[in-house]
């Protein structure tokens, strides 16, 4: 009868102790920074695009309006859409492949670029004519 005792409160300590974790499983995700480019639309609009990425750098466009409207659209997974990116530099440094890679929630890289009907990671040999 001790022996069982003894069995069972083992038992139940180490469910307890198996049970507690002390670690956070809500992983905080960085949220690309969302920036503006001022914009003359074709009827003499002012307005501005809404670009995700980096001022000066690299971004791409996710909405546009007139300036103080404009609204970000969302980005819907599994969801074809045509994207117009815009880079800064000059022509040397804008040169080679363009890789965009998407991450899910549990860090798995999925490639999220289309070429016709197909997924590819890069477009390769990518350039600005001059």
């Amino acid at each position: 009868m001790r022996n069982k005792m003894i069995m069972l409160i083992s038992l139940l300590f180490l469910m307890t102790l198996v049970g507690c974790n002390n670690t956070d499983t809500n992983e905080t995700r960085e949220v690309s920074p969302t920036f503006s480019l001022p914009v003359t639309f074709g009827d003499g609009t002012k307005g501005e695009f809404l670009l995700i990425g980096e001022e000066g750098k690299v971004g791409f466009l996710v909405g546009s309006g007139k300036k103080g409207e404009a609204v970000e659209e969302k980005i819907i997974a599994n969801k074809v859409n045509k994207d117009m990116w815009h880079f800064w530099g000059d022509k040397d440094s804008i040169s080679g492949d363009f890789k965009v890679v998407g991450t899910d929630k549990e860090g798995k890289e999925h490639p999220v670029l289309v070429s016709g009907n197909d997924t590819v990671w890069q477009y390769s040999n990518t350039s600005i004519k001059g």
